[in-house]
């Protein structure tokens, strides 16, 4: 399938929003720019299908996108969500002969991107590219064990809370008056993200609201009580 159209809003590699910008050494700028190229998604488009094969490598430099994995009868499990900066099923692109999940843009987003071979040599001649690669490996399979052992012994209700913190580190913007999620989720994204079914989510989302755990500002969650939350989530 061919890729959208070129953007020319990523063309400096010294933009450090852009992974792929932020982790080079002065002799590979001018190849760097050879061979990168920016593309805009619109909201809701998939950047690639599960069981696809990688021939990319893929940095977020504006927006935000979601990785899903299509589990049984249909029902699909948010594995991420991930913002600026960060590289797309970065175990796939390394090791995996097919992705083992997809990913979707949640709103208008722009991706710098560069081919896996180029990719992989990179990662083979480039010290400091490699170092940072694998502490960004590292981080994020930490992460999915840490997500993967909360659903299988936490309740539905912790889960929720446990996301909301999650969501809030990642995406909190602090205002004058509340601090909110910088994102919007749908419920259906929402009950995939904590492994639960979509009138639950939207069951629970409500008791938290009149519990003044949460709010609403337009189809952003304001987030009211983190102490509260945070004993919830027993964390």
């Amino acid at each position: 399938m061919p890729l959208p159209g070129k953007s020319i809003i990523c063309n400096s590699t010294q933009n450090k929003d852009c992974y792929f910008c932020s982790s080079w050494t002065d002799g590979t700028h001018e190849a760097l720019l050879q061979n990168k190229t920016t593309v805009k998604f619109r909201k809701g488009q998939v950047i690639f299908h599960q069981e696809t094969r990688p021939l990319n490598a893929y940095s977020i430099y504006k927006g935000k996108v979601k990785i899903v994995r299509e589990g049984f009868l249909g029902k699909d499990q948010i594995l991420e969500v991930l913002k600026k900066g960060e590289l797309l099923c970065l175990k796939d692109t390394l090791i995996s002969e097919f992705y083992t999940a997809s990913a979707v843009a949640l709103e208008e987003t722009y991706l710098c991107i560069i081919s896996k071979d180029y990719f992989l040599d990179l990662r083979n001649t480039q010290p400091l590219f490699y170092d940072r690669l694998m502490q960004n490996l590292t981080r994020r399979i930490n992460d999915l064990e840490d997500r993967t052992l909360y659903l299988a012994q936490k309740s539905v209700r912790q889960r929720l809370a446990i996301a909301l913190l999650d969501l809030h580190e990642k995406f909190g913007v602090q205002s004058f008056t509340e601090s909110y999620l910088d994102l919007t989720l749908s419920r259906e994204d929402i009950a995939n993200l904590i492994g639960t079914a979509t009138e639950s989510a939207i069951r629970l989302l409500s008791e938290f609201k009149k519990e003044g755990l949460i709010t609403f500002s337009g189809k952003k969650i304001v987030l009211t009580n983190i102490l509260l939350l945070r004993r919830i989530a027993e964390i």
